[in-house]
Order: structure tokens, then sequence, then C-alpha cells
């Protein structure tokens, strides 16, 4: 049957209606299902942006116990709790984001479990740093290390699932959008097709027709702002993805900041990039890191100098439009050329300036790469405080090294100020022995005036001359002893007192074989400076008087102060050094322990003076049965007291 034209108009328009609607249901479930997709594309990248939070404030709480162990300052201990009472609610959070996701909050609950492990085993540790040695902190280091391993394979395994989800909803947001691009090109190319079949029956139409028209193209306009603000988010997360990517497992501030630099450099499609960091101490922004800038670009600005230390002192991104021509210029074999704009970005990290991070373009910066500089801002600033912090750490160290050294040092000066006062006292001593001799002759003088009843007057002045010469000479003497007690005690005393402390070891930095040592040399030094007083005591060297403190003495102490003081000599110059005590020898004496020591002593330093390289020094102790004479040396003590 023949249809009449307006069957015909009725029928074409019943199709394209039905077309229409069509296209539009087919568009609306299009765009509903890619509106939930990219929901939960920005749901995915959230969960990911929480991960990584997550595993920042765990290594940062790592690094902040590493430091306070190496250096035992308290400050990071602070920065660690401040992570400590950060983490969890950041666990929390994240749980809550996966909980549409079973496998993920089991993920996520097993990750609690490590973070929670990992902070009881940092809880569980003494806050005194002083008593942990080298092989408690290589313990407590191991033990960390083995939490931490399991704490990053949590966050590893939750990343790999999350981004798995994320590759799978950016599949299927595709596979939307292509949908919709089929069903819009192919209706409206069907729509088109039957406006061109019935335009001869829609003349009179025309307008409302042309309306219908434009409301399509203003739907197709619609989806296409839709489609670019969807891809415009994806660039953008993936941008701040890939620095974030980069910002991981970076050892020092140079390699940070190269791998940061140069990954926003390809990302972002520019020429040329530099990251300056900020210096505290000189008030500089030094570079440390570029991408394809010149060899006389320059590597430092002051704070408000040009253009990267104005961005500095402002605190905000400066971009600078129609750069001069005297400005830097980015060279290639191709050609050299000049950029269009200069956009410098300051890196802040809990309010404080970190760095300032410059981008060089040919063209002007589009809104979205000025979106992602700024959302990379603060990430980069934290990364480059964590980086400093680790550098500090490391410079401690160094700094503990030097002392060590400076120390070692020491001991050897104070082991030639020994033998330098050792032959002093024996130049003391014949000055002593002199004097005594001269007094003699005094005495024996004034016998003789006395029996010269005729010269006693000459006798008498020449016996004042002497006296006031003598008086002279002894004034001089105890002047000379007086400044020689002075110049001696003082450094000694000093010697030990850093050998008392380097003996109690508070850093818990020197091996016991060097602690040892430092006690050595603080009970050689307290013997020494016995042996000062006693000697720089001038009433006594005058009155002729010397003081014996008699006691009963274990001869194992003796034995013990006599090995202590020439093993690290006997090792030194090689030479076999033998202590031998017979079954017979008692074991205590009455003696002075101070004099006998330093009797034996004496005759070992000789000893070990002239025994060569390879030789043999021994000292024997026994019992004398029927030898000495004992009696007269009490007799003679007992004078020597009087």
């Amino acid at each position: 049957m023949k249809l009449s034209a307006s069957g015909k108009l009725f029928l074409g328009f019943s199709f394209a209606i039905v077309l229409a609607v069509f296209i539009g249901v087919a568009n609306y479930l299009t765009f509903r299902q890619q509106a939930v997709e990219s929901k939960w594309l920005a749901h995915s990248y959230q969960v990911v942006n929480r991960i990584n939070e997550v595993q920042n404030h765990a290594v940062e709480m790592q690094t902040r116990r590493r430091g306070f162990r190496a250096t035992g300052d308290r400050s990071f201990l602070d920065d660690y709790y401040v992570d400590q009472q950060a983490i969890m609610p950041a666990l929390v959070k994240l749980k809550e984001l996966v909980s549409d996701n079973p496998v993920q909050v089991q993920n996520a609950d097993k990750l609690i479990t490590q973070t929670n492990a990992v902070v009881r085993f940092w809880e569980g540790l003494s806050q005194n740093v002083d008593k942990y040695s080298k092989a408690d902190i290589a313990r407590i280091t191991t033990e960390e290390k083995e939490y931490m391993d399991k704490v990053r394979l949590g966050v590893t395994t939750m990343l790999l699932e999350e981004n798995r989800l994320l590759r799978e909803r950016q599949v299927a947001n595709q596979n939307a959008l292509n949908t919709a691009n089929v069903i819009s090109i192919g209706g409206t190319v069907l729509v088109q097709l039957i406006i061109l079949v019935l335009i001869y029956f829609i003349v009179k139409e025309f307008r409302s027709r042309k309306r219908a028209e434009e409301a399509v193209r203003e739907n197709l306009h619609e989806v296409s702002l839709l489609n670019e603000s969807a891809n415009d988010r994806n660039w953008l997360l993936s941008g701040v993805a890939v620095v974030n990517d980069n910002l991981q497992g970076a050892g020092d501030i140079e390699s940070l900041s190269g791998k940061v630099v140069q990954a926003l450099a390809r990302y972002l499609d520019v020429p040329a990039a530099a990251l300056y960091v900020y210096n505290d101490e000189e008030q500089m922004l030094k570079m440390t890191g570029k991408a394809s800038l010149p060899g006389d670009a320059a590597t430092g600005y002051k704070i408000g100098e040009g253009l990267v230390g104005y961005a500095g002192m402002a605190k905000r991104m400066v971009i600078t439009k129609n750069v001069p021509r005297d400005y830097w210029k980015l060279q290639s074999a191709a050609g050299v050329s000049r950029p269009g704009e200069i956009l410098c970005m300051p890196l802040m990290s809990n309010g404080e300036l970190n760095g300032v991070l410059e981008i060089a373009n040919f063209r002007s910066f589009s809104p979205l790469q000025k979106e992602l500089v700024d959302s990379i801002a603060n990430n980069v600033a934290n990364a480059l405080n964590a980086a400093e912090a680790r550098d500090k750490v490391m410079r401690l160290l160094a700094q503990v090294q030097e002392q060590k050294i400076h120390l070692q040092n020491q001991q050897e000066e104070l082991r030639q100020t020994n033998e330098e006062l050792t032959r002093q006292a024996e130049v003391l001593q014949a000055s002593e022995e002199e004097l005594r001799v001269q007094e003699e002759e005094l005495r024996q003088i004034n016998a003789e005036l006395e029996e010269k009843n005729e010269a006693v007057e000459v006798s008498r002045r020449a016996l004042a001359n002497k006296a006031r010469e003598l008086e002279q000479t002894s004034k001089y003497k105890s002047e000379f002893l007086a400044n020689m007690s002075h110049e001696l005690r003082t450094p000694l005393n000093s010697v030990l007192i850093l050998a008392k402390l380097m003996s109690e070891n508070k850093g818990a930095n020197l091996t016991p074989k060097q602690v040892e040592y430092s006690r050595i040399i603080h009970k050689s030094g307290t013997d020494l400076l016995n042996l000062i007083n006693d000697i720089l005591d001038l009433s006594k060297i005058e009155a002729g008087k010397i003081d014996f403190h008699f006691e009963e003495v274990p001869v194992a102490s003796i034995v013990e102060d006599i090995r202590q003081t020439f093993s690290v000599l006997s090792e030194q110059k090689e030479i076999n050094f033998v202590i031998e005590k017979a079954f017979t020898t008692p074991d205590t004496i009455v003696t002075d322990k101070q004099r006998v020591e330093q009797v034996i002593k004496n005759l070992l330093s000789n000893a070990f003076k002239f025994t060569p390289k390879g030789g043999s020094v021994s000292l024997s102790l026994k019992a004398v049965v029927g030898g000495g004479d004992f009696t007269s040396w009490r007799h003679r003590s007992r004078i020597i007291n009087k």
C-alpha cells in the first residue's frame, strides 16, 4: 500500500523520534556509567595517596628512631611521636576507603597489625641510648628492619591490588567513552540521513528541526567537555603518581633532585627545569638537580635575588612572561632558543622553605600544568626535608669518628708528656742531692768557724753572705717549683678528666679495649700526680722528711697495676713482658704501695727503654728467706720521719 505524504512524514518522524530516544537513552546510560567509573577512578587515586601517606609516616618514624639511637638527640623523638599520632588515623581512613573491597579490607587489617607490631617494638625500647652497646644497636636495627619489611610488604600488596583495580577501571572508562562516541556518531549520521530524506516534507518545520539539531550539537559538546575534564583529571593524577614514584628510594638530596626534575620535565613536556635546595646556614638557594640547562647557568641565588630568590621570598608561584633576550638560553645541536615563560614554585614544608622548582617552557603554561606543579610541591618538599634529615645523621656520625681520632691523638700526647715528666723528676732528684751536699758543707764550715775564735766576726759576715745567697737560691728554687707545679698539674688534671670521661664511655662509642686503655691512662696519670705532689712539696724536701704510709697491701693488686701500666707499651714496642710469681710469695705484704710501685715502674721503664724490638722483660716476685735486714730499714725510716 502506497503511503501518503503525511504518512511518509509521520513514519519518518516516528522513526527519527524512536532513533533519537534510543540515542538519548544510550547516551544517558553511557554517561552515567562513565560518571560511575570516573568516581571509582578518583576513589582509587585517593586510596593510592592514602597508602603512600601511611608508608611515608612509617619511613619517617624509622628514620627518627635511627637518628635518636645514633645521636641521643631527643628532638628526633618529638618528630617520631608526631608521625606516630598521624599514622593510625591514616590507617583507619585507608580501611574506610577500601571497605567496598573484601580483599583490600583483609590487606588493610594485615597492614594495621604489622604497623602496630613495629610501633610496640619501638615503644618497648629503652629511652636511655647511653646504655646501648654496638651489639644492642645492631640487634635492634636488625629486628627493626624485619618489622619494617613486613610493613613495606603490606603496603606493596595494597598498592598492587589498587593499581590492578585502577587499570581495570581505566579500561572500563575508556570502553564506555568509545561506546558513547560510536553511539553518538552513528546516531547522528542516521538522524542526518533521515533529515535529508524528509527535508522535502518538512520545509515548514525547518525552524523547529533546526532547534532539535542545535540541541543534539549541544549534547555532543557537553559530552566532549565531560570527556576532556575526565582526561585532564586522569593526566593530573598520573603526573602526581609519576613524581611520587621518583620520590621513593632516593638516597641523598642530589639524586632525589635529579630524579624529580627529570621526571617532571618529561611529563610536562618542557625543555628545561631545575631544583634549588635552601641552605639555612648560608641563606642561599643552591642548585641540586637540573635538566637541559646550559653550562653557564647560575648554581645558586640568595633569598630575594633573581626570579628564583624572589619566589623563595614571596613563598608563592611566580610566572614570568616575555622573558628578555639576555636571559639564559636553551641549546642543542639543532639550534639555540630562549624560553617563552619561566615558572618558579617554592617548595614549602610545615610553613618552612625547603627549596624552589624552576621550569622553562617555549609556550605559555596551561592551567593544568600549573595545577600539577602546585599539587606535587608539598610532596617534593617533604621528601627534601627527609633527605636533609638523613644527611644530618650521617654528618653527626662523621663528627663522632673525628672526635675518636682526636682522643687517640691526645693519648699519644699524654704518653709523651709522661716520659717528659719522668725525665724532669730525675733532674729534680739530682738537684735535691746537690742541695744536701751543700748543706753538709755549710755545717762543716760553721764548726770550723766556731773553733777559730780570731776570725769569728769575719766568719759571721761570710756566713751571713752565704745565708743570703742560700736564701736567694731557695727563693729561686721555690719559685721554679711553684711555676712547675702549675704547669704540670694543670694539663695533667685535664688529661685525668678526659681519661675519666673516656673510661665511663657514656656515648657507648668506644670498644672494651679502648675503655681499658682509658682506665690505664687515668690510673697512670693519678700515680704521676701523686709523685709530682711529693716532689713539689718544698717544705718536705727542705726539712728532709718524706712520709711513708705502711699498710697491708695485696700482692695481686700490685701485679695487676704493673700489668695494666706496661701491657700497652709492650704491645707497641713488640717486647714480650712476663710477670712471674713464685708459689712462696705471700698474698699480702705490709709496705707503702705507692713507693714500691714507683720503684718497680722506674726499673721497668728503664728495662723497656733499653730493650730492643722482639726482646723480653720479666718481673719476678718471691719471698726472701733469711735475706734482707728490714730492721735497719725501719730504723732509717724512723730517722727520716723525725
